[in-house]
């Protein structure tokens, strides 16, 4: 789908929209709305294109995740073969990126060693400033962060 943008009063920019999901680390997936910059009657993607994607994003309880494009990588190849997905680099793990406020205290998770904490981040996703609240935690045994 390709419509219009009002950002100001003088100006219009178009986008493509997409259905899409975001694969997650323990193998689930988020459903999301990706929006790509586009010039009017200009289709950057072919459908079932896998891409590389840097984006703003906006999580929404109970619905789609709402994606801004900043730079896109697609998989080479042609997306309607049976092999392209053969091309695919192994990336199980997305990575975030968020500047934002710590919610209170951190809290001792059921195994004694980690720690979980909420983080309130804000981001202009579609036009508008959006917020989102990402439950974290940092494991002792392994030196990471998980977004939940």
């Amino acid at each position: 789908i390709t419509r219009p943008s009002s950002t100001s009063s003088t100006a219009l920019a178009f986008h493509c929209y997409y259905a899409t999901a975001i694969q997650c680390a323990s193998g689930d997936s988020i459903p999301a709305e990706l929006r790509v910059y586009s010039p009017p009657n200009d289709t950057p993607l072919p459908d079932d294109t896998i891409v590389f994607l840097v984006a703003k994003l906006h999580l929404r309880p109970n619905d789609s995740a709402l994606l801004d494009a900043v730079q896109l990588f697609p998989v080479p190849g042609n997306p309607s073969s049976e092999t392209y997905q053969d091309n695919v680099p192994d990336m199980p793990y997305p990575n975030i990126y968020a500047i934002g406020v710590v919610q209170g205290k951190h809290e001792v998770l059921a195994d004694g060693k980690s720690r979980g904490f909420t983080l309130n981040v804000s981001e202009r996703v579609h036009d508008t400033a959006k917020d989102s609240i990402l439950q974290c935690v940092l494991s002792v045994s392994c030196p990471t962060l998980t977004v939940y």
